[in-house]
């Protein structure tokens, strides 16, 4: 049996420059909340807001130089194609898409999407506009070679 599964947050490369900024970005943050600490002897509440935002960027830009994406926190961006299911979700905010190969009918390919008509006439679209093209190519192949080995018809 063929299983294909792609996480589509493992795509982020390491970038030094954006590792660089992060760090310098934390280092300003901490030297600029020291330098208002020994001058005034405290801190306002602007002075701690700053301090913790500029601190915050600092980290996420080198959580991204380091090619860990922040929106792992937040959730998952997968395609899985296996022998049971299609399943689709393309942003940490998005709905997972899933269709039941048992329950498939016919699969119709447009540029950016699966058109499924199901077996109960229904259909259902699964959305890749979010996707690269070469990645949509690479999909459509796959869902393309699994329909054919499970006898369902497919149209481009």
């Amino acid at each position: 049996m063929m299983e294909y599964s792609v996480d589509l947050l493992s795509f982020r490369t390491k970038s030094k420059f954006v590792l660089v900024l992060g760090i310098l970005l934390v280092l300003v943050a901490i030297g600029w909340f020291i330098a208002i600490w020994v001058r005034k002897g405290s801190a306002s509440f602007f002075d701690w807001l700053f301090f913790i935002l500029l601190l915050l960027n600092g980290v996420v830009q080198t959580s991204y130089g380091l090619g860990n994406p922040i929106e792992r926190l937040f959730g998952k961006a997968f395609i899985r194609i296996n022998s049971q299911a299609i399943s689709i979700k393309t942003g940490v905010f998005d709905k997972k898409q899933t269709v039941k190969w048992s329950d498939i009918r016919s699969i119709s390919y447009k540029p950016a999407n699966f058109i499924v008509t199901k077996k109960d006439n229904s259909t259902c679209m699964l959305s890749m506009s979010k996707l690269g093209y070469s990645l949509i190519k690479e999909i459509k192949n796959v869902v393309s070679n699994m329909a054919n080995d499970k006898n369902i018809p497919t149209e481009n």
